[in-house]
C-alpha cells in the first residue's frame, strides 16, 4: 500500500501557490475521512491547530517520498511541523495555503529510502481566524507607523535557497479581498499586479503597510502547471517610499 500511496503521491502536478488569492476556501473541508487507506490506518484522531504551508519539489533531489504541505504548530522554541498528506491531490488544499487550519486526522511516521517522514493524514479541516494581538485595538496607531523598512523572508533558509537573483519592485502594497497580498507596479499608462508570497504564513508582517508604496527586493518565481502559467514575488526586504506626487 505504501508504494502504491509514495507514486500517487510523486506523479501529481503540483498545484500552483497564486490559485490560493482566486479561491475563497471553504470554511470546512471533508479530505480522506472515507478513504480505505486512511480508515485501515491505525492510530487515534486528533486536532491538529497551525498554519498551511507549501513548498514545490524545485529543488528536491531525488524520487523519495515528498510532501508538498506542512502544518506549523505553535510558536517559537514549541514549534512543531507535520507534513501533511494528500493522497495525490494538492489542489484540494491550494485555497489553504498561509491560512491557520485544524486538521483533524491521523498522525503517521513512517521510513521511507532512509528519511523518516512525520505526516498528517488529514480527514478534514476547518478554516480558523487568524491570532491577533488583544492590545490590537488598544493602539491604532501602531499600525500607522510601521517600520520605514522591515525584513519579510531576507533571513529565511528556504528563500535564501530559491535560485534567482534579487529583484527590485516598486508600487502600492494591497490587501487583497480573499486574503494575500499584491503590488500594483505602475508602468506608464499601465498597472500590473504581482501576487506576494510568504510561504511561512506570516502575512501580517505586510499589513501595516496595505495602501503605502514600497519597494519590495525579492525573488520573482515564475513558471506553468499544466496550460496555466503563474508569477509571484517572494518578498526579502521592504521599504516605504514617499507617495509619488502626479505630474
Amino acid at each position: 500500500m505504501l508504494a502504491t500511496l509514495t507514486a500517487a503521491l510523486l506523479f501529481a502536478a503540483p498545484p500552483d501557490p497564486v490559485k490560493a488569492d482566486k479561491d475563497a476556501p471553504a470554511p470546512k473541508l471533508e479530505l480522506f475521512a472515507k478513504e480505505d487507506w486512511y480508515k485501515d490506518e491505525k492510530g487515534k484522531e486528533e486536532d491538529f491547530v497551525g498554519v498551511l504551508q507549501f513548498k514545490d519539489r524545485k529543488g528536491v533531489v531525488g524520487f523519495g517520498r515528498f510532501n508538498p504541505y506542512t502544518l506549523v504548530m505553535g510558536d517559537g522554541d514549541k514549534k512543531t511541523v507535520r507534513e501533511v498528506y494528500v493522497g495525490g491531490k494538492p489542489e484540494l488544499l491550494t485555497p489553504y495555503i498561509g491560512k491557520k487550519l485544524k486538521l483533524t486526522g491521523k498522525a503517521v511516521a513512517m521510513e521511507v529510502e532512509g528519511e523518516k517522514h512525520n505526516e498528517l493524514w488529514p480527514a478534514r479541516l476547518e478554516l480558523l481566524a487568524d491570532d491577533k494581538p488583544k492590545d490590537k485595538e488598544d493602539k491604532p496607531d501602531a499600525a500607522k507607523d510601521p517600520p520605514a523598512k522591515a525584513d519579510i523572508l531576507a533571513g529565511n533558509k528556504l528563500y535564501q535557497m530559491e535560485p534567482g537573483p534579487e529583484k527590485e519592485f516598486v508600487g502600492v502594497l494591497e490587501k487583497q479581498d480573499k486574503g494575500g497580498f499584491a503590488l500594483a507596479i505602475k508602468k506608464g499608462d499601465e498597472t500590473t499586479k504581482e501576487s506576494l508570497i510568504v510561504y511561512d504564513g506570516k502575512y501580517d508582517v505586510l499589513e501595516p503597510y496595505a495602501g503605502k508604496r514600497v519597494k519590495v527586493t525579492g525573488k520573482q518565481v515564475m513558471g506553468a502547471v499544466g496550460f496555466r502559467t503563474f508569477s509571484h514575488i517572494l518578498p526579502g526586504r521592504l521599504e516605504v517610499l514617499p507617495e509619488e506626487k502626479d505630474k
